[in-house]
């Protein structure tokens, strides 16, 4: 599921603007970013930094799997997972 990504500098941008800006005082500014899948963020990722190979997912069990065993340790990745 394509899912909409926003830089960092692109909220910086929008909180400065929310700051100095009065006329945007009270309301709500949805910042949103084209939305693209896990494995298009990932060839992108891959693209910038130069790196090569094939991309390689992980079954959806053991995710689950992952949620479960992380989840004492690590609950944000397990929640992630």
């Amino acid at each position: 599921r394509p899912i909409p990504f926003v830089s960092a500098a692109d909220v910086a941008t929008v909180v400065a603007r929310a700051i100095d800006d009065l006329s945007v005082r009270g309301r709500v500014l949805e910042l949103a970013g084209e939305a693209v899948t896990m494995t298009e963020l990932a060839q992108a990722l891959q693209a910038e930094r130069g790196w090569h190979g094939r991309l390689r997912h992980v079954p959806r069990p053991m995710l689950r799997v992952l949620s479960v065993v992380a989840r004492p340790v690590s609950p944000a990745f397990a929640r992630q997972n």
